[in-house]
């Protein structure tokens, strides 16, 4: 943690004290919490190099089907799928068999 986000979050603690106790009011409370959390955003979106750093050390993103039709084409050529539907099939013809051939 950087100095400045460590001084924010003793801002933010001391700030959060005072509100706890009734030292300040509410609506004091808010605005000061607003312009601290405001001013630590703008610090952060400032460390760019920092944001690039955490991004190359993230893992590279695995290529996807594209949207849901490539996924459904991706489980069609699976073994199991196909082993699914043979059981479900094989399922539903005995079920016609044993309701409406045999009678």
């Amino acid at each position: 943690m950087s100095g400045w986000e460590a001084w924010v979050n003793l801002a933010l603690d001391e700030l959060n004290q005072a509100h706890a106790s009734g030292r300040i009011a509410p609506d004091e409370y808010r605005r000061s919490r607003r312009q601290l959390l405001a001013k630590a955003a703008m610090h952060m979106s400032d460390r760019s190099d920092t944001q690039r750093r955490r991004a190359g050390l993230r893992q590279p993103a695995r290529p996807r089907p594209a949207g849901r039709r490539g996924r459904v084409q991706s489980a069609f050529r699976s073994w199991a799928l196909g082993l699914w539907v043979g059981c479900m099939m094989l399922g539903a013809a005995a079920l016609y068999w044993y309701w409406v051939i045999r009678d």
